[in-house]
């Protein structure tokens, strides 16, 4: 660097990009999208299990005929929580990987384009898009632990349906 403010090239100011990097990492505007991002992530992963939960909920509740009339033609209480777990973990896996990686496109496309200096300038060095890989293992794991916990009360509550008072009331 004291080359650089030396004849001949006699620079009045030099900036490395560790000293750039640095002073990026502190900027408040950068740290405000960055955790804005953050919390509508986490936003985002809490109204997706929630959503699965009561959507496996409502779904069991709507089909409670299907199911009965299902342990009435010989199907066991636990070949149907199976097929429940199975239908749950299929719905689930899809749209953890699928939210997944539209999240990452959308990073890689969105982020360098939208991030600025506090002077309305691109940063430089160019924004590198870091993936909190160990959050999203934690959220993949509540996901899953709500997926378990859906089935798991599914399980509980199908061996508790009358199959003779479901069927009676499906034919009214």
């Amino acid at each position: 660097m004291r080359a650089l403010t030396t004849i001949p090239i006699a620079s009045q100011s030099v900036v490395s990009q560790a000293d750039v990097g640095r002073s990026l990492a502190a900027d408040p505007v950068a740290l405000g999208v960055i955790g804005g991002l953050s919390i509508g992530f986490v936003a985002a992963a809490v109204f997706a299990v929630v959503g699965f939960i009561v959507s496996a909920s409502v779904s069991a509740r709507e089909r409670v005929t299907e199911f009965a009339l299902l342990r009435a033609l010989g199907l066991s209480s636990r070949q149907l929580s199976v097929w429940l777990s199975l239908e749950n973990a299929v719905l689930a896996v899809v749209s953890l990987v699928a939210g997944t990686l539209l999240g990452l496109l959308l990073a890689w496309l969105v982020l360098p384009f939208i991030t600025v200096t506090q002077g309305a300038t691109t940063p430089y060095p160019p924004v590198d898009v870091e993936v909190p890989w160990g959050l999203v293992a934690i959220l993949v794991g509540a996901g899953t632990l709500a997926l378990g916990a859906t089935v798991v009360s599914l399980a509980w509550l199908l061996p508790r349906i009358g199959l003779a008072d479901v069927l009676r009331m499906s034919e009214d």
